[in-house]
């Protein structure tokens, strides 16, 4: 656990407490005795010090600081020759408006106050006048319960008193508006010197009428040159002096009771007033030019930003004109990109990196008159953001193509003070689009000629096939003919011929068959002619049609199909077509003593077909290319097992049409399983044997 310590005030801020206490004695009893006879008044009163010396006190030593200065200033009013009752009277005026206004200029929230803003003036004014009236009030209430000297009098010096050393004191306690004084040691020293001079000039001649008036000018170039802290002490030469003179009888002020009969207390408030307005010239004048020299540094800062992030934008080119189309401003990247100097482009219209028929070309897109600032125009008022490619010609002739966004630069009012265009090169871009469009054009011919030419091939396969089917079906039927010994009974050398004979013609008509089958399969106009159909019994037809390729063969076929339905919309002769390719190959390619398995089966409203044997099987990488036509198998070739090629594509087609698919399962010398699926109608009973 952690126990905490006050703070204790440093030395340095006990020694700014004497010295500011003694130079409240010192200045306050020499402002009144300062003073001439028959006055009753505070003078001077330091009580902007006062406030000072409060808003440097730490928050807890606030209430011991203000009783020591009202200690010090009853003491030192007493000392400046006023009975005590009024010294404690007006002492508490003082010590009262000196608390008010500290307490006003730490409503804000910066510690110590500032003066920096409009805000912050307004503040300080409030401080000083509050200050003022609270004094002035607690020294008329003094001077009524006194009968010390006239009520009304007093009650306007201390009020004009008491503004004037809080407005010419505080300044130098709050956190001014800071400017760089740009007044050079000579310079200033000319101003001390112009303005000490006419200050004592004024009281020495006082039979020159309005030479006040010189010291306003003076003041105010102090302010637009100097720092605020040294214009307010010039504004406290000027008191000092003018006090000083009006004391001793000389001045502009001197003999003003006589003439007005009004009473002595009148000219201090003359004297307090020439400060008042010193001040407040001085003041404003000098917060303004704070503001101004910050807002000019704020902007150089963002140009310097601008012209950095302009400077680093090396691959984009920024160029900007000003509202008659002349460059101003070409950054490092417009100068990459396009091989100019920013000096040689300067003033020059951006026309000079366009042909004129590319402004044209623009001009054509933006349905304007083909002219360079016309088409500007247009471009720079479309909606934001929106670019533009536009071809560029750099300074050694190459055209580039960059895409451009041209933005109009306006000022607080919206009137265009110029225009910013930036340059993005895309020549890579464009080429490669280029290439593609070319690409996907020659493509597309490339497509338009490939279908042109299966047309003519299937044309051609379906003309030739039927063209071939005629007489090889005339060949076996003379085959039958001469078997049948119609033309005399043949030999039987000659029934072995006429037997290859027919044997061939019938390979010769199944590949015609799988031609034009193929052909017709590829004709995207071609319809199904869809029935609902049991698939039970287009097993059962393939089983009857295989038959006699089983004659003679020691092969185990056998046919599984469930006991009820398998509804399905199709094309009887065609599935009928693909399950005969599909159980001719199993039977063709599965050596005696095995097995052939067609099986269906049926899973919601997904019919499956399965064919399956224990044949040769099919190599593995060969798998993904059992559909391809004319595609035939390493183990089909080393056997010399007679095919075309086409069968396992017809299969894929068919399935297709239908909306099903097909795939394959197989074991190099084990087998295979081809599976067919096909979408059906739900219901159908479990699968059994048949």
């Amino acid at each position: 656990m952690s126990t905490s310590l006050p703070v204790r005030p440093s030395a340095r801020w006990w020694v700014a407490v004497l010295g500011g206490v003694v130079a409240v004695i010192v200045l306050g009893t020499g402002s009144i005795r300062a003073e001439p006879a028959g006055m009753h008044g505070l003078g001077q009163w330091p009580s902007g010090l006062m406030t000072g010396l409060l808003l440097l006190a730490p928050a807890r030593d606030r209430l011991p600081t203000l009783g020591a200065l009202f200690a010090v200033t009853v003491a030192g009013i007493h000392i400046g020759g006023r009975p005590w009752e009024v010294s404690v009277g007006y002492g508490l005026g003082v010590a009262a408006g000196a608390w008010l206004a500290a307490w006003t200029l730490e409503q804000g929230a910066a510690r110590p106050p500032r003066l920096h803003t409009g805000q912050d003036l307004v503040r300080f004014c409030g401080a000083v006048a509050l200050s003022a009236f609270v004094a002035a009030d607690v020294v008329l209430v003094t001077c009524l319960l006194t009968g010390f000297g006239p009520a009304g009098a007093l009650f306007v010096s201390t009020l004009i008193g008491t503004a004037a050393s809080q407005a010419a004191l505080l300044p130098f306690f709050l956190d001014c508006s800071r400017h760089d004084g740009q007044a050079g040691t000579t310079e200033r020293t000319i101003q001390w010197a112009l303005l000490l001079g006419a200050t004592v000039g004024i009281f020495v001649f006082t039979d020159v009428p309005g030479t006040g008036f010189i010291i306003i000018p003076l003041l105010g170039w102090t302010a637009l040159r100097s720092t605020m802290r040294e214009s307010i002490a010039q504004v406290l030469m000027v008191t000092v002096v003018s006090s000083a003179f009006t004391s001793i009888g000389r001045g502009p002020f001197d003999g003003f009771d006589q003439t007005s009969g009004t009473t002595q207390e009148i000219l201090g408030v003359l004297i307090s007033l020439f400060v008042l307005d010193c001040v407040f010239i001085v003041v404003p004048l000098s917060m303004a030019v704070g503001q101004q020299q910050r807002k000019a540094g704020e902007a150089f800062l963002e140009r310097e930003k601008l012209q950095h992030v302009m400077s680093s934008a090396t691959g984009m080119a920024i160029i900007g004109t000003d509202e008659f189309g002349r460059i101003n401003l070409f950054n490092p990247g417009a100068e990459f990109l396009l091989g100019y100097s920013a000096q040689e482009v300067m003033g020059r219209s951006p026309a000079m990196f366009h042909t004129a028929e590319e402004v044209a070309t623009q001009a054509e897109r933006l349905g304007v008159e083909p002219d360079f600032v016309t088409v500007s125009l247009a471009q720079a008022a479309k909606p934001k953001p929106w670019s533009a490619d536009w071809e560029f010609r750099r300074k050694d002739g190459e055209i580039r193509s960059m895409a451009m966004t041209l933005t109009p630069v306006t000022d607080d009012h919206g009137n265009v003070t110029g225009y910013v265009s930036t340059v993005d090169d895309v020549t890579e871009r464009v080429r490669s689009q280029e290439a593609l469009v070319a690409a996907l054009e020659a493509e597309r011919s490339a497509v338009a000629r490939l279908k042109e030419v299966d047309q003519v091939k299937d044309a051609f396969v379906s003309t030739v096939s039927h063209e071939l089917r005629t007489p090889i079906t005339n060949i076996v039927g003379y085959v039958e003919l001469l078997q049948d010994g119609v033309y005399g009974d043949p030999t039987a050398d000659q029934l072995g011929a006429l037997q290859r004979v027919e044997q061939n013609s019938e390979r010769l008509l199944s590949l015609i068959e799988d031609l034009l089958t193929l052909s017709r399969l590829d004709q995207p106009q071609l319809r199904l002619e869809s029935r609902l159909i049991d698939l039970r019994r287009v097993l059962s037809t393939v089983h009857e049609m295989l038959i006699p390729s089983l004659a003679g063969r020691d092969l185990d076929f056998r046919v599984e199909v469930p006991q009820a339905p398998v509804a399905l919309s199709g094309d009887r002769e065609k599935l009928e077509r693909m399950l005969v390719n599909l159980a001719g190959n199993a039977v063709k390619y599965t050596p005696d003593g095995g097995q052939v398995l067609l099986q269906l089966t049926h899973q919601g409203a997904t019919a499956i077909i399965e064919v399956s044997d224990t044949g040769l099987g099919i190599p593995a990488p060969e798998l993904d290319s059992l559909f391809r036509r004319f595609f035939r198998s390493s183990v089909a070739e080393q056997r010399a097992i007679q095919g075309t090629g086409l069968g396992l594509s017809i299969v894929q087609s068919i399935a297709t049409l239908h909306g099903g698919a097909v795939s394959v399962e197989s074991e190099l010398g084990k087998g295979s399983t081809f599976r067919v699926t096909l979408p059906c109608l739900e219901g159908a009973a479990s699968p059994g044997s048949a």
